[in-house]
């Protein structure tokens, strides 16, 4: 079937279907070419020609579905060659204009609501601040202390995250911040959201960081869905931003009043700290004198004694001095390498036990290898409740704690515990 232009006369129309005449052994699929039509017609006007293809259009007889729309079933005719050819060898559904935009804005809509479901899920503002327990502050407040003013995305994962440098410490914290909703713990996106960011935003993933991550925390609530762990908005009446929200965080450590518990897993964290350097030493002191050590439960029980009482600087020197005993006291005596191995340990008992028993100060100290570093944790402490002066390789446990316990508000029953302590010391 062919509708013509109202004006287009018998030659006209002749011509017209002649156009549309279709030839299954001519390779475009039509009898003539266009050329040929002009000059079997003589067209003197050249754009009256086309005019006239453009008004006119077919719809076949043979091939009929790929004519009609599969969306509103309405007969969808063409108006030039190179769309019938297209239908025709089209494996797909023909779909009209308009019933392919309904399509996209239907696409739209549904892709703005899983988006919007994933979100009211996952991403809302929550009051939590004040629900935070006093260690949960100083992890929030150390995860903060170095981001950009507002830059709300912290990382790709929980596991690259380090607080204290202590796995199972950090994991324990950044689960609660997370449990609490103080992180949004973003990394495992359904699929479904995926489609609908890039249905949305396009192909997103090929922005650059910048582009990406710094962002306000408005961004969680119109943006593209992001893979990582976030900072949420707290749930207040004001507008806050990162230097804000850190120096609430800040505030409420300065004015936090310490209780019996607080003290206890803040001097544990302390001392699982000054232990993980303690390893590090110790493992560095058998590369460098080529001493194997035996990792053991009397070794943690040891180290867990020196980290409480010895610093790190002064450890470090002793470890190599009785390194030094234990290579030529083995090599000496031909020990061989099960019993070698336990040497070190068995060194360093009987030094601290003399030391101890004579009263004797340890004086000498040896700065830390590049490969021990400073934790995230320790640089927090410091800054919030030691004048940011104190240095942990210079300190044991137990004077880490008694300077901050010089400089925070303390509970009652705190400063009973002290007092009794006090008055325990004084009867012996």
């Amino acid at each position: 079937m062919i509708c013509y232009p109202a004006d287009a006369n018998e030659t006209e129309i002749s011509a017209i279907d002649d156009y549309w005449l279709l030839s299954k052994n001519s390779p475009a699929g039509f009898l003539y070419k266009r050329k040929e039509i002009k000059d079997l017609y003589k067209f003197r006007n050249v754009t009256r020609f086309d005019l006239l293809v453009r008004d006119s259009c077919f719809l076949p007889y043979d091939e009929l579905s790929k004519f009609i729309c599969h969306d509103c079933n309405q007969k969808k005719p063409v108006n030039n060659r190179s769309d019938y050819s297209e239908r025709i060898k089209s494996d797909m559904p023909f779909v009209c204009y308009k019933c392919a935009d309904k399509r996209i804005v239907d696409r739209v809509n549904e892709a703005r609501q899983v988006i919007q479901k994933y979100r009211s899920e996952n991403i809302q503002p929550k009051n939590y601040i004040n629900s935070l327990e006093f260690e949960e502050l100083l992890a929030l407040y150390t995860i903060l202390r170095k981001h950009l003013d507002n830059d709300f995305f912290i990382n790709q994962s929980i596991d690259a995250i380090s607080l204290t440098g202590i796995s199972l410490i950090d994991i324990h914290l950044l689960t609660s911040l997370t449990n609490k909703k103080a992180l949004l713990d973003l990394t495992k996106i359904p699929s479904e959201v995926e489609n609908a960011n890039t249905e949305l935003f396009g192909n997103y993933n090929e922005l650059t960081y910048k582009d990406i991550y710094k962002t306000s925390a408005d961004y969680l609530k119109t943006g593209p869905v992001r893979s990582g762990i976030f900072l949420n908005t707290p749930d207040t009446d004001q507008h806050l931003n990162i230097p804000i929200i850190k120096n609430i965080l800040y505030q409420k450590l300065r004015a936090h009043v310490a209780s019996v518990d607080d003290t206890s897993k803040i001097h544990q964290i302390i001392k699982e700290v000054q232990i993980s350097k303690l390893y590090k030493l110790v493992s560095y002191t058998s590369k460098e004198y080529q001493l194997s050590i035996d990792n053991s439960p009397k070794l943690h029980s040891f180290l867990d004694y020196l980290a409480e009482n010895y610093e790190p600087e002064m450890l470090f020197f002793t470890f190599g001095m009785k390194a030094k005993d234990a290579v030529l006291y083995i090599h000496k005596n031909r020990h061989p390498p099960y019993r070698a191995k336990y040497y070190f340990t068995k060194f360093m008992e009987r030094f601290i036990q003399n030391v101890e028993e004579k009263s004797i100060k340890l004086e000498k100290t040896r700065q830390l290898p590049p490969s021990v570093t400073k934790s995230n944790f320790e640089s927090t402490f410091s800054e919030v409740y030691l004048n940011g002066q104190p240095d942990w390789n210079k300190l044991s446990t137990k004077r880490i704690v008694a300077l901050w316990l010089e400089n925070v508000r303390l509970s009652d029953d705190v400063i009973g515990l002290a007092s009794d302590a006090e008055k325990g010391d004084s009867t012996h």
